[in-house]
């Protein structure tokens, strides 16, 4: 879901001169990241017995793990971002924000 708004970004980031290099090493990226995913789906389903018991109780094993493993990533990712969250300075009243915001921007922002 955010890949495109990354793409962007790393875009706009690029210096002028190395644009073509950073829009080319986006390709490169997500090849990669796809092989690499891939690559681990395959290693978790024939460790958790795909091929051997097999059939299906080797399958509904492999199902069973491939969901475990992958779903480790988006549950750190939450995590993650509620500690970021909680890091987040507060102001006095303890809403998200810098505590030493000049009184004339706090104004402006309650507007």
């Amino acid at each position: 879901m955010s890949w495109p708004h990354l793409l962007t970004r790393v875009l706009q980031a690029a210096p002028r001169d190395e644009q073509d290099l950073a829009s080319a090493s986006l390709t490169t990226v997500q090849l990669f990241a796809t092989a690499l995913g891939a690559a681990l789906a395959g290693m978790v389903a024939n460790l958790a017995g795909l091929t051997e018991p097999g059939g299906v109780a080797g399958t509904a094993n492999a199902a069973r793990w491939l969901f475990g493993v992958f779903a480790l990533a988006p549950a750190l990712c939450v995590l993650t971002a509620r500690l970021c969250a909680r890091l987040q300075p507060r102001d006095a009243a303890g809403r998200p924000g810098s505590a030493d915001v000049s009184p004339a921007l706090a104004r402006s922002a309650k507007t």
